[in-house]
């Protein structure tokens, strides 16, 4: 039988992350828009971490949303009562850390978060790389991009090198 919303709320009451997921999640929605408009303003002004910083919160909110939306949807976690649960935290980490390596093009963000939080899951790098791929294909880093903008003088890229 599918379950429905009724019966998921039923039992998420029971418990005390109901009332914090109830009021979390319209505040993730409300300040992702706020943060995409905080970037544009903290590259303008010249201030040290401008791009980084804001990088990280968009991707910690996006995260976060992602595992509070999995966590309302599995409660008991994806393999059920028996399984390993699901935590929102850890959705938020690996969300700040894909987004902020994807806007930079740089590997060197997993480090920073291990350093920050003390973990070391494989699901970090991987998901960096999925990030750092699937932007790189689509666009220049944002560092590559104000270069270009502001027209400062930069090497140019060397052609591939050819075996003979």
């Amino acid at each position: 039988m599918p379950r429905t919303i009724d019966t998921t709320l039923d039992r998420r009451r029971s418990s005390n992350h109901f009332h914090i997921t109830h009021f979390l999640l319209p505040g993730l929605r409300k300040i992702a828009p706020f943060q995409f408009l905080l970037v544009a303003v903290c590259i303008s002004i010249n201030v040290p971490a401008g791009v980084f910083v804001p990088s990280f919160v968009i991707g910690a909110a996006g995260g976060r949303l992602v595992g509070e939306i999995m966590v309302f949807l599995f409660p008991e976690g994806m393999r059920g009562p028996g399984g390993p649960p699901i935590y929102p935290g850890l959705y938020a980490v690996v969300g700040a850390a894909a987004y902020t390596g994807a806007v930079t093009h740089t590997l060197s963000v997993a480090v920073i978060i291990c350093e920050l939080t003390g973990q070391l899951a494989p699901i970090l790098p991987i998901a960096m790389l999925m990030g750092n791929a699937i932007c790189k294909f689509l666009q220049p880093s944002i560092y590559e991009s104000i270069i270009r903008i502001k027209k400062y003088p930069y090497l140019p890229d060397l052609p591939p090198s050819r075996i003979r």
